[in-house]
């Protein structure tokens, strides 16, 4: 069992690549982090199970954040303090071999992550979700082995990942939003008796499952508007061959 806590600390300062005297004026100050964290370690069964767990606070004071706003008709990237944050959560891992050549993994995690007081450029954002921050995530996957005796070894692996919605921006703007979504990942690969030779097929994100990994919104004025998004890899596979020296 082990417990931790700490305080950071991340320094204040002035806005950068200003465009304006008024932007290059709206200076932020240093942000605070309280963190806790109690968890356990453990190795169970002979050492076929690995099982480890923690419950964690970061309470953030004075957090700093990043928003795309106009300042004297200028659009410019204007870091702020929101008054207080908190994120509450729990992380479960397990790593089990079940037997001899295969071994499989799951590891999830829960997140409460608000903003408990913040008044922003652009209004009240009290009782919003943190950009990047899923309610509930979990990843499972597991690998089989096979040795071949004089001709190598052989291995399969499968990955399955799944996210819970978020947002991208602390404004939870219905733009900069990612429904939940699953991947699906698989390998196969052959390596040589000689040690340093690998044959690999794989596919990534076998169902093409079309997904953001960034929004960034842009205010309405005279620049224009709209925003960027970033999509994740679609579908994707493929052979490699590859030599360790």
């Amino acid at each position: 069992t082990t417990f931790q806590g700490a305080d950071h600390y991340k320094s204040g300062g002035v806005q950068f690549a200003a465009r304006s005297a008024d932007a290059a004026l709206a200076s932020f100050d240093e942000e605070k982090l309280e963190t806790y964290e109690v968890g356990i370690k453990s190795r169970l069964l002979n050492d076929r199970l690995q099982l480890n767990g923690a419950i964690f606070q970061y309470t953030y004071e004075d957090q700093q954040v990043q928003s795309i706003v106009l300042v004297s008709a200028n659009t410019v990237v204007l870091t702020e303090n929101a008054g207080d944050s908190t994120v509450k959560g729990l992380e479960v891992e397990a790593v089990a071999r079940l037997s001899e050549n295969l071994d499989v993994g799951f590891n999830y995690t829960y997140l409460d992550a608000v903003f408990d007081e913040f008044m922003s450029a652009t209004g009240s954002q009290a009782g919003n979700r943190l950009a990047f921050a899923p309610e509930h995530a979990f990843n499972i996957d597991a690998t089989y082995r096979h040795s071949l005796g004089t001709v190598g070894d052989i291995a399969l692996s499968g990955n399955y990942s799944w996210k819970d919605d978020h947002f991208f921006d602390f404004e939870n703007n219905p733009g900069a939003f990612q429904e939940s979504y699953g991947l699906v990942n698989l390998a196969a690969w052959w390596d040589l008796p000689d040690g340093h030779t690998r044959l690999r097929v794989f596919c990534d994100n076998c169902g093409d499952q079309t997904y953001l990994t960034n929004v960034v919104i842009f205010p309405e004025g005279p620049p224009g508007g709209g925003g960027r998004k970033s999509f994740g890899l679609l579908q994707r596979y493929g052979i490699e061959l590859s030599y360790q020296f």
